[in-house]
Protein backbone atom coordinates (compact mmCIF):
# COMPACT_ATOMS: atom_id res chain seq x y z
CA UNK A 1 0.00 0.00 0.00
CA UNK A 2 2.84 1.94 0.99
CA UNK A 3 4.75 1.67 -2.64
CA UNK A 4 0.84 2.35 -4.28
CA UNK A 5 1.27 5.68 -2.60
CA UNK A 6 4.14 6.44 -3.02
CA UNK A 7 3.92 5.60 -6.99
CA UNK A 8 0.77 7.76 -7.04
CA UNK A 9 2.61 11.00 -5.81
CA UNK A 10 5.62 10.78 -8.09
CA UNK A 11 2.96 10.71 -10.69
CA UNK A 12 1.14 13.37 -9.76
CA UNK A 13 4.42 15.39 -9.35
CA UNK A 14 5.69 13.98 -12.69
CA UNK A 15 1.94 14.94 -14.43
CA UNK A 16 1.96 18.67 -12.43
CA UNK A 17 5.48 19.43 -13.56
CA UNK A 18 5.68 18.08 -16.74
CA UNK A 19 2.33 20.46 -17.85
CA UNK A 20 4.26 23.58 -16.40
CA UNK A 21 6.77 23.08 -18.65
CA UNK A 22 4.60 22.63 -21.50
CA UNK A 23 2.84 25.98 -20.26
CA UNK A 24 6.21 27.59 -19.92
CA UNK A 25 7.36 26.80 -23.16
CA UNK A 26 3.92 28.14 -24.85
CA UNK A 27 4.13 30.94 -23.00
CA UNK A 28 7.87 31.67 -24.03
CA UNK A 29 7.37 31.57 -27.18
CA UNK A 30 4.34 33.98 -27.47
CA UNK A 31 6.39 36.48 -25.96
CA UNK A 32 8.87 35.41 -28.30
CA UNK A 33 6.76 36.24 -31.11
CA UNK A 34 5.36 39.59 -29.64
CA UNK A 35 9.00 40.65 -29.42
CA UNK A 36 9.82 39.90 -32.52
CA UNK A 37 7.19 42.33 -33.66
CA UNK A 38 7.59 45.17 -31.35
CA UNK A 39 11.09 45.03 -33.00
CA UNK A 40 9.78 45.04 -36.12
CA UNK A 41 8.17 48.45 -35.55
CA UNK A 42 11.44 49.85 -34.09
CA UNK A 43 10.81 49.16 -30.29
CA UNK A 44 12.60 46.60 -27.72
CA UNK A 45 10.49 43.51 -25.88
CA UNK A 46 13.12 42.06 -23.64
CA UNK A 47 12.33 39.48 -20.42
CA UNK A 48 14.75 37.74 -17.94
CA UNK A 49 12.27 34.66 -16.97
CA UNK A 50 9.21 32.27 -16.96
CA UNK A 51 8.06 30.54 -14.26
CA UNK A 52 4.77 28.64 -12.82
CA UNK A 53 4.49 28.07 -9.30
CA UNK A 54 3.46 25.13 -7.80
CA UNK A 55 0.77 26.88 -6.43
CA UNK A 56 -0.48 28.04 -9.65
CA UNK A 57 0.99 31.44 -10.18
CA UNK A 58 2.42 32.19 -13.74
CA UNK A 59 5.37 35.10 -13.32
CA UNK A 60 7.21 36.44 -15.97
CA UNK A 61 10.11 38.42 -14.30
CA UNK A 62 12.20 41.43 -15.51
CA UNK A 63 10.23 42.37 -18.10
CA UNK A 64 11.54 45.58 -20.38
CA UNK A 65 9.03 47.43 -22.83
CA UNK A 66 10.12 50.06 -25.26
CA UNK A 67 7.68 50.94 -28.02
CA UNK A 68 8.02 53.88 -30.58
CA UNK A 69 5.66 57.06 -29.34
CA UNK A 70 5.65 55.56 -25.82
CA UNK A 71 6.94 58.58 -24.52
CA UNK A 72 9.87 56.32 -22.51
CA UNK A 73 10.91 52.82 -21.62
CA UNK A 74 8.87 50.27 -19.00
CA UNK A 75 10.80 48.13 -16.66
CA UNK A 76 8.45 46.29 -14.79
CA UNK A 77 10.20 43.40 -12.05
CA UNK A 78 7.44 41.06 -12.17
CA UNK A 79 4.08 40.05 -13.74
CA UNK A 80 1.89 37.21 -12.30
CA UNK A 81 -1.22 35.91 -12.94
CA UNK A 82 -2.92 33.98 -10.09
CA UNK A 83 -4.98 30.92 -10.90
CA UNK A 84 -5.78 29.83 -7.30
CA UNK A 85 -4.22 26.45 -7.24
CA UNK A 86 -1.38 23.81 -8.26
CA UNK A 87 -4.00 22.55 -11.19
CA UNK A 88 -4.84 26.15 -12.46
CA UNK A 89 -2.83 26.94 -15.40
CA UNK A 90 -4.14 24.10 -16.88
CA UNK A 91 -7.60 25.11 -15.75
CA UNK A 92 -6.80 28.24 -17.24
CA UNK A 93 -5.68 27.43 -20.54
CA UNK A 94 -8.88 25.07 -20.65
CA UNK A 95 -11.16 27.66 -19.56
CA UNK A 96 -9.47 29.62 -22.62
CA UNK A 97 -9.64 27.04 -25.40
CA UNK A 98 -13.14 26.80 -24.63
CA UNK A 99 -14.03 30.40 -23.97
CA UNK A 100 -15.47 30.29 -20.90
CA UNK A 101 -14.26 32.89 -18.29
CA UNK A 102 -12.23 31.36 -15.14
CA UNK A 103 -14.54 31.77 -12.02
CA UNK A 104 -11.65 33.74 -9.88
CA UNK A 105 -8.61 35.12 -11.55
CA UNK A 106 -5.98 37.67 -10.50
CA UNK A 107 -3.08 39.23 -12.10
CA UNK A 108 -0.44 41.25 -10.31
CA UNK A 109 2.62 43.82 -11.23
CA UNK A 110 5.44 44.56 -9.01
CA UNK A 111 7.87 47.46 -9.57
CA UNK A 112 6.38 48.58 -12.83
CA UNK A 113 8.67 52.22 -12.84
CA UNK A 114 7.96 55.18 -14.69
CA UNK A 115 10.16 58.02 -15.61
CA UNK A 116 8.68 61.12 -13.74
CA UNK A 117 8.55 63.01 -16.83
CA UNK A 118 5.41 60.84 -18.16
CA UNK A 119 1.86 61.68 -17.28
CA UNK A 120 1.38 58.94 -14.41
CA UNK A 121 5.15 60.34 -13.08
CA UNK A 122 3.49 64.13 -13.26
CA UNK A 123 0.43 63.35 -11.50
CA UNK A 124 0.44 60.29 -9.33
CA UNK A 125 -2.66 61.34 -7.11
CA UNK A 126 -4.90 61.67 -10.15
CA UNK A 127 -5.71 64.87 -8.48
CA UNK A 128 -4.21 67.43 -10.74
CA UNK A 129 -4.73 71.26 -9.90
CA UNK A 130 -6.79 69.98 -6.60
CA UNK A 131 -2.87 68.63 -5.43
CA UNK A 132 -1.47 71.90 -6.12
CA UNK A 133 -4.22 74.66 -5.06
CA UNK A 134 -2.95 77.25 -3.17
CA UNK A 135 0.50 76.26 -4.04
CA UNK A 136 1.70 79.79 -6.24
CA UNK A 137 -0.20 79.43 -9.76
CA UNK A 138 0.55 75.80 -10.64
CA UNK A 139 -2.14 73.56 -12.10
CA UNK A 140 0.23 70.48 -11.50
CA UNK A 141 3.42 69.12 -10.38
CA UNK A 142 6.52 68.79 -12.95
CA UNK A 143 8.94 66.67 -12.96
CA UNK A 144 11.50 69.21 -11.46
CA UNK A 145 8.94 70.05 -8.51
CA UNK A 146 9.14 66.69 -8.06
CA UNK A 147 12.68 65.86 -7.56
CA UNK A 148 12.41 68.61 -4.80
CA UNK A 149 10.24 66.64 -3.14
CA UNK A 150 12.50 63.72 -3.04
CA UNK A 151 11.47 61.30 -5.78
CA UNK A 152 13.71 60.06 -8.61
CA UNK A 153 11.69 58.18 -10.35
CA UNK A 154 8.07 56.38 -9.51
CA UNK A 155 7.23 52.59 -8.83
CA UNK A 156 4.20 51.31 -8.64
CA UNK A 157 3.04 47.41 -7.93
CA UNK A 158 -0.75 46.59 -8.60
CA UNK A 159 -3.07 43.96 -8.53
CA UNK A 160 -6.49 43.36 -10.03
CA UNK A 161 -8.96 40.93 -9.14
CA UNK A 162 -12.66 39.41 -10.22
CA UNK A 163 -14.85 36.46 -8.65
CA UNK A 164 -17.78 35.28 -10.35
CA UNK A 165 -20.61 33.96 -7.96
CA UNK A 166 -23.71 31.58 -9.06
CA UNK A 167 -22.28 31.10 -12.36
CA UNK A 168 -21.91 34.82 -13.19
CA UNK A 169 -24.93 36.18 -11.59
CA UNK A 170 -22.97 38.21 -9.35
CA UNK A 171 -19.58 39.87 -10.14
CA UNK A 172 -17.00 41.12 -7.48
CA UNK A 173 -14.20 42.96 -8.99
CA UNK A 174 -10.96 44.64 -7.22
CA UNK A 175 -8.63 46.84 -7.75
CA UNK A 176 -5.38 47.53 -5.48
CA UNK A 177 -2.69 50.16 -7.07
CA UNK A 178 0.47 50.90 -4.79
CA UNK A 179 2.71 53.71 -5.73
CA UNK A 180 5.35 53.63 -3.40
CA UNK A 181 6.15 56.03 -0.84
CA UNK A 182 3.26 57.80 -2.35
CA UNK A 183 -0.06 56.53 -1.87
CA UNK A 184 -2.05 53.47 -2.31
CA UNK A 185 -5.55 53.12 -3.20
CA UNK A 186 -7.60 50.07 -3.20
CA UNK A 187 -11.52 50.23 -5.15
CA UNK A 188 -13.70 47.66 -4.97
CA UNK A 189 -17.20 46.75 -7.22
CA UNK A 190 -19.94 44.67 -6.52
CA UNK A 191 -22.37 43.82 -9.69
CA UNK A 192 -25.06 42.16 -10.47
CA UNK A 193 -24.52 40.55 -13.72
CA UNK A 194 -27.05 38.13 -14.55
CA UNK A 195 -25.06 36.19 -16.81
CA UNK A 196 -26.99 32.62 -17.98
CA UNK A 197 -22.79 30.82 -17.90
CA UNK A 198 -19.79 31.78 -17.98
CA UNK A 199 -19.29 31.99 -21.60
CA UNK A 200 -17.44 34.83 -22.82
CA UNK A 201 -20.10 35.62 -25.16
CA UNK A 202 -23.00 35.33 -22.70
CA UNK A 203 -20.66 37.66 -20.14
CA UNK A 204 -20.00 40.31 -22.54
CA UNK A 205 -23.63 39.99 -23.18
CA UNK A 206 -24.88 40.95 -19.71
CA UNK A 207 -21.95 43.08 -19.08
CA UNK A 208 -23.81 46.34 -20.51
CA UNK A 209 -26.76 45.82 -18.30
CA UNK A 210 -24.78 44.92 -15.40
CA UNK A 211 -26.40 46.60 -12.21
CA UNK A 212 -23.98 48.19 -9.78
CA UNK A 213 -24.80 46.90 -5.92
CA UNK A 214 -22.39 48.78 -4.20
CA UNK A 215 -18.80 50.73 -4.52
CA UNK A 216 -15.53 51.80 -2.19
CA UNK A 217 -13.13 53.71 -2.61
CA UNK A 218 -10.14 53.32 0.20
CA UNK A 219 -6.98 56.08 -0.57
CA UNK A 220 -4.46 55.67 2.04
CA UNK A 221 -1.74 58.07 2.45
CA UNK A 222 2.14 57.09 1.70
CA UNK A 223 3.84 60.17 2.08
CA UNK A 224 3.07 62.14 -0.90
CA UNK A 225 0.82 64.61 0.66
CA UNK A 226 3.27 65.32 3.75
CA UNK A 227 6.06 66.18 0.84
CA UNK A 228 3.60 68.26 -0.94
CA UNK A 229 2.11 70.39 1.83
CA UNK A 230 5.70 70.99 2.90
CA UNK A 231 6.71 71.65 -0.72
CA UNK A 232 4.31 74.25 -1.29
CA UNK A 233 4.66 75.53 2.36
CA UNK A 234 8.54 76.44 1.43
CA UNK A 235 7.48 77.71 -2.30
CA UNK A 236 4.97 80.31 -0.59
CA UNK A 237 7.05 81.33 3.13
CA UNK A 238 3.65 80.24 5.44
CA UNK A 239 3.53 78.39 7.90
CA UNK A 240 2.20 74.72 8.11
CA UNK A 241 -1.06 76.12 9.44
CA UNK A 242 -1.34 79.28 7.22
CA UNK A 243 -0.45 77.28 3.75
CA UNK A 244 -2.82 74.42 4.58
CA UNK A 245 -5.66 77.60 5.21
CA UNK A 246 -4.80 78.87 1.91
CA UNK A 247 -4.73 75.48 -0.05
CA UNK A 248 -8.16 74.44 1.58
CA UNK A 249 -9.46 78.09 0.35
CA UNK A 250 -7.93 77.22 -3.25
CA UNK A 251 -9.33 73.76 -3.11
CA UNK A 252 -12.51 74.77 -2.65
CA UNK A 253 -12.59 77.49 -5.47
CA UNK A 254 -11.59 74.29 -7.54
CA UNK A 255 -14.39 72.49 -6.95
CA UNK A 256 -16.80 75.64 -7.78
CA UNK A 257 -14.98 76.68 -11.45
CA UNK A 258 -16.12 72.90 -11.78
CA UNK A 259 -20.16 73.62 -11.43
CA UNK A 260 -19.47 71.95 -7.70
CA UNK A 261 -20.15 72.97 -4.01
CA UNK A 262 -17.66 71.42 -1.59
CA UNK A 263 -19.95 71.04 1.42
CA UNK A 264 -19.29 71.23 5.34
CA UNK A 265 -18.95 67.27 6.22
CA UNK A 266 -16.57 67.24 2.68
CA UNK A 267 -14.81 70.17 3.98
CA UNK A 268 -13.98 69.23 7.18
CA UNK A 269 -13.06 66.05 6.79
CA UNK A 270 -10.65 66.97 3.98
CA UNK A 271 -9.21 69.60 6.44
CA UNK A 272 -8.67 66.74 8.83
CA UNK A 273 -6.74 64.77 6.39
CA UNK A 274 -4.70 67.97 6.16
CA UNK A 275 -3.49 67.97 9.32
CA UNK A 276 -2.66 64.16 9.82
CA UNK A 277 -2.51 62.82 5.59
CA UNK A 278 -3.60 59.40 6.74
CA UNK A 279 -6.87 57.70 5.05
CA UNK A 280 -10.22 58.94 3.20
CA UNK A 281 -12.63 56.59 1.87
CA UNK A 282 -15.72 56.55 0.09
CA UNK A 283 -18.65 54.15 0.20
CA UNK A 284 -20.94 54.25 -2.64
CA UNK A 285 -24.33 52.60 -3.07
CA UNK A 286 -27.34 53.68 -5.66
CA UNK A 287 -30.42 55.43 -5.03
CA UNK A 288 -31.82 53.18 -7.18
CA UNK A 289 -31.30 50.70 -10.05
CA UNK A 290 -28.32 51.83 -12.32
CA UNK A 291 -26.68 49.38 -14.86
CA UNK A 292 -23.10 50.26 -15.92
CA UNK A 293 -24.67 52.12 -19.49
CA UNK A 294 -26.50 54.22 -17.65
CA UNK A 295 -23.77 54.97 -15.20
CA UNK A 296 -20.79 55.31 -18.13
CA UNK A 297 -23.39 58.07 -19.90
CA UNK A 298 -24.48 59.85 -16.88
CA UNK A 299 -23.17 63.26 -16.09
CA UNK A 300 -21.19 64.05 -13.11
CA UNK A 301 -23.95 66.55 -11.83
CA UNK A 302 -26.54 63.27 -12.49
CA UNK A 303 -24.64 61.04 -10.39
CA UNK A 304 -24.61 63.19 -7.22
CA UNK A 305 -28.57 62.13 -7.52
CA UNK A 306 -27.92 58.57 -8.46
CA UNK A 307 -25.07 57.90 -5.61
CA UNK A 308 -25.36 58.04 -2.34
CA UNK A 309 -22.22 58.36 -0.85
CA UNK A 310 -20.61 57.92 3.17
CA UNK A 311 -16.88 59.20 3.75
CA UNK A 312 -14.93 58.40 6.41
CA UNK A 313 -10.99 59.84 7.14
CA UNK A 314 -8.42 58.84 8.82
CA UNK A 315 -10.82 55.09 9.68
CA UNK A 316 -13.31 57.11 11.17
CA UNK A 317 -17.29 57.36 9.34
CA UNK A 318 -17.41 61.50 8.99
CA UNK A 319 -21.20 61.27 7.36
CA UNK A 320 -22.44 61.85 3.74
CA UNK A 321 -20.71 63.25 1.15
CA UNK A 322 -22.55 66.62 0.74
CA UNK A 323 -21.05 67.62 -2.47
CA UNK A 324 -23.24 69.68 -4.47
CA UNK A 325 -23.93 71.14 -7.77
CA UNK A 326 -23.27 74.90 -7.70
CA UNK A 327 -25.99 77.39 -8.46
CA UNK A 328 -25.60 79.74 -11.49
CA UNK A 329 -23.22 77.01 -13.01
CA UNK A 330 -19.13 77.02 -12.56
CA UNK A 331 -17.26 79.54 -11.00
CA UNK A 332 -15.90 82.40 -13.64
CA UNK A 333 -13.15 84.46 -12.40
CA UNK A 334 -12.31 87.50 -13.73
CA UNK A 335 -8.69 86.19 -14.88
CA UNK A 336 -10.77 83.30 -17.01
CA UNK A 337 -12.69 85.95 -18.84
CA UNK A 338 -11.08 86.52 -22.54
CA UNK A 339 -8.70 89.73 -22.09
CA UNK A 340 -9.29 92.59 -24.67
CA UNK A 341 -6.34 93.64 -26.50
CA UNK A 342 -3.24 95.13 -24.92
CA UNK A 343 -4.33 93.63 -21.34
CA UNK A 344 -2.24 90.73 -19.38
CA UNK A 345 -3.91 87.43 -18.09
CA UNK A 346 -2.99 84.76 -16.54
CA UNK A 347 -5.73 83.28 -16.04
CA UNK A 348 -7.27 79.94 -15.32
CA UNK A 349 -4.98 78.62 -13.35
CA UNK A 350 -1.64 78.86 -15.88
CA UNK A 351 1.62 79.61 -14.95
CA UNK A 352 2.08 83.67 -14.60
CA UNK A 353 3.44 85.06 -17.87
CA UNK A 354 4.32 89.03 -17.89
CA UNK A 355 3.51 88.98 -21.60
CA UNK A 356 -0.28 90.01 -22.92
CA UNK A 357 -2.28 87.55 -24.36
CA UNK A 358 -4.84 88.71 -27.25
CA UNK A 359 -8.06 86.92 -27.57
CA UNK A 360 -8.68 86.32 -31.36
CA UNK A 361 -11.20 87.97 -32.85
CA UNK A 362 -14.93 86.56 -31.69
CA UNK A 363 -13.35 83.55 -29.56
CA UNK A 364 -14.18 82.85 -25.75
CA UNK A 365 -11.20 82.14 -23.37
CA UNK A 366 -11.90 78.87 -21.53
CA UNK A 367 -10.97 78.18 -17.98
CA UNK A 368 -8.09 75.56 -17.68
CA UNK A 369 -10.11 73.92 -15.16
CA UNK A 370 -12.57 73.46 -17.43
CA UNK A 371 -11.34 72.17 -20.61
CA UNK A 372 -13.05 68.40 -19.99
CA UNK A 373 -16.47 70.13 -21.43
CA UNK A 374 -15.03 71.46 -24.33
CA UNK A 375 -13.87 68.01 -26.11
CA UNK A 376 -14.49 67.85 -29.94
CA UNK A 377 -14.79 71.62 -30.46
CA UNK A 378 -12.75 73.87 -32.32
CA UNK A 379 -10.07 75.84 -30.19
CA UNK A 380 -7.17 77.69 -30.57
CA UNK A 381 -4.06 76.67 -28.27
CA UNK A 382 -1.83 79.94 -27.10
CA UNK A 383 1.16 78.14 -26.03
CA UNK A 384 4.11 79.73 -23.59
CA UNK A 385 6.91 79.56 -26.54
CA UNK A 386 4.04 81.90 -28.63
CA UNK A 387 2.97 79.18 -30.78
CA UNK A 388 -0.56 79.08 -31.98
CA UNK A 389 -2.43 75.50 -32.44
CA UNK A 390 -5.75 75.01 -33.87
CA UNK A 391 -7.85 71.78 -33.73
CA UNK A 392 -9.98 69.74 -31.34
CA UNK A 393 -9.35 68.63 -27.65
CA UNK A 394 -9.95 64.97 -27.72
CA UNK A 395 -8.78 64.48 -24.35
CA UNK A 396 -8.38 66.19 -20.82
CA UNK A 397 -5.99 64.10 -19.58
CA UNK A 398 -4.54 64.94 -15.55
CA UNK A 399 -1.00 66.77 -16.90
CA UNK A 400 -2.01 67.11 -20.71
CA UNK A 401 -4.53 67.10 -23.43
CA UNK A 402 -4.54 64.93 -26.31
CA UNK A 403 -5.11 67.76 -29.20
CA UNK A 404 -5.94 66.47 -32.95
CA UNK A 405 -4.64 69.07 -35.18
CA UNK A 406 -4.81 69.17 -39.30
CA UNK A 407 -1.91 68.00 -40.47
CA UNK A 408 -0.01 67.66 -43.88
CA UNK A 409 -3.51 66.75 -45.53
CA UNK A 410 -4.35 64.63 -42.30
CA UNK A 411 -5.29 64.78 -38.31
CA UNK A 412 -2.72 63.73 -36.03
CA UNK A 413 -3.53 63.84 -32.46
CA UNK A 414 -0.52 64.86 -29.83
CA UNK A 415 0.11 65.13 -26.41
CA UNK A 416 0.34 69.08 -24.96
CA UNK A 417 1.10 69.76 -21.21
CA UNK A 418 -1.09 71.63 -19.47
CA UNK A 419 2.40 73.29 -17.89
CA UNK A 420 3.10 74.59 -22.11
CA UNK A 421 -0.35 76.56 -22.56
CA UNK A 422 -0.47 79.99 -21.82
CA UNK A 423 -4.02 80.64 -22.98
CA UNK A 424 -7.12 78.71 -24.61
CA UNK A 425 -9.50 79.90 -26.86
CA UNK A 426 -13.11 78.71 -28.58
CA UNK A 427 -12.76 79.41 -31.73
CA UNK A 428 -16.90 78.31 -33.00
CA UNK A 429 -17.97 81.80 -33.32
CA UNK A 430 -15.10 82.62 -36.12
Amino acid sequence: MKKVIIGLIILVAVALFGSHYYYTQQIAKRLDTAAMMVGSMGGDLEYRDITITLGGEVRIEGLFVQVPGMGGALNIDRIAVHTGGPLGVHSLAMDIRNQQLPKTLGVSFEGVRFPLSTEAGMDPMGAGAFAAAGCGDRIGFGTSELVQMGYSGLVMDGRVDYQFIGGGQLLNLTLDSHFRDMHRTKVSMELSLGASSLNATAVGMAATNAELLGLTIDYRDRGYAQRVIEFCRNETDLSRPAFIAQHLEAWQQMWQRLGFVAGPTMTEAYRTFLAEPDQIGLSIKPRGELNMDELSRSSPEMLLYQLQATLSVNQEEVGQLDLAVREGGPLILESDKAPTEGETSTGGGMPSDSSSVAAPPGAQRISMANLGQYLNRDVQLHLQDGRKLEGQIEEAGRVSLQFKRYHSGGYMVQPVKYTDIKAVYLRENR
